[in-house]
């Protein structure tokens, strides 16, 4: 599972985080071994509709301390995607959303692919097909990266076909 992005705000305190973090992790225990975690990213189009500051490194090191040891209480591992700072002091290793390794093991055969050259340098995810499309998401979150038009959703969204292998229109 995972928990991303992780933002402060008024509403969205460090210790909301870790409350709901924990909240999350009860319910699933038993049902995963892992969990990852990511640090909100502040790309310039989402900036436009949600002006907010980054985390600073205490306020990543707080959250980690304590979001590691609910993951110890719930029997997971608990990891990061695509961050740069090093956690490893708190039992948080960096790890892969599409993780190669154990897609090899689920599956029982190698894998010839590559790092994912499309992402963040931090990103140790495997080359994969995305199988969302910008602009097409009704959720309205604020701080996502994939949605900056809302003329555009809406327009997308006409074409969209619940019985169609895409997300938008027909092959």
């Amino acid at each position: 599972w995972r928990y991303d992005p992780i933002f402060i705000t008024p509403k969205y305190t460090i210790d909301y985080h870790i409350h709901y973090f924990g909240e999350i992790a009860y319910r699933l225990k038993g049902y995963t071994n892992s969990g990852i975690i990511g640090f909100i990213d502040l790309y310039p189009k989402s900036q436009k509709r949600f002006p907010i500051g980054e985390l600073s490194f205490d306020e990543k090191n707080q959250i980690a301390e304590y979001f590691s040891v609910i993951a110890k209480e719930n029997r997971m591992k608990l990891c990061t995607c695509a961050e740069e700072i090093n956690l490893s002091h708190h039992g948080i290793e960096h790890a892969s959303c599409i993780d190669r390794n154990l897609i090899e093991r689920l599956i029982d055969k190698p894998l010839k692919v590559k790092a994912d050259n499309n992402q963040r340098t931090a990103c140790g995810c495997a080359a994969s097909v995305d199988i969302g499309v910008y602009n097409t998401c009704l959720n309205g979150c604020l701080y996502c990266y994939a949605n900056y038009s809302d003329n555009t959703i809406l327009s997308n969204m006409k074409n969209h076909d619940p019985s169609s292998p895409i997300m938008i229109g027909n092959i």
